[in-house]
């Protein structure tokens, strides 16, 4: 790791009601070259008191599926490197799932956050994408945060 920390944040997302959506979607380089992951979010902006718990995975997935692409922002933007991961958003076509890193049970009134313990930090080999997914009982609206190193 080169000390590159970057940032990305997505706009506010719909996410339809008993659905799998996958609203955020980072994707390492190349074969040669590895990120770690340090932290990720996710926050809701339901008014039911009485809503069920929206199910989060963060997941291993195994395709691209079809999104938007979204720009990486250096925590240091006087740092010469070139960020070389990029990141998609707001699946429009649903990657394939594959292994399940986390699985959390967060009300969609509130937020959920994690920050990787140093030394733990999630690695993520050169050509892989790692995804956020959302399955929420009801329709509801989300935004979401993943924070890395190259």
């Amino acid at each position: 790791m080169s000390g590159l920390r970057w940032t990305i944040t997505t706009t506010e997302i719909a996410c339809p009601a008993n659905s799998p959506k996958t609203i955020l979607q980072i994707i390492t380089p190349s074969s040669h070259h590895r990120a770690l992951g340090l932290g990720w979010g996710i926050y809701f902006d339901s008014t039911s008191v009485q809503a069920q718990p929206a199910q989060i995975r963060l997941l291993r997935q195994t395709s691209v599926g079809t999104m938007t692409g979204i720009s990486l922002v250096k925590d240091d933007a006087g740092m010469p490197e070139t960020i070389q991961s990029s990141a998609a958003f707001n699946a429009t076509s649903e990657p394939t799932a594959g292994s399940v890193l986390q699985r959390k049970e967060v009300h969609p009134q509130a937020g959920y956050e994690f920050l990787w313990p140093i030394g733990r930090e999630l690695p993520m080999r050169g050509g892989e994408q790692i995804g956020i997914e959302v399955t929420a009982v009801d329709t509801v609206n989300a935004t979401a945060w993943f924070w890395a190193d190259e």
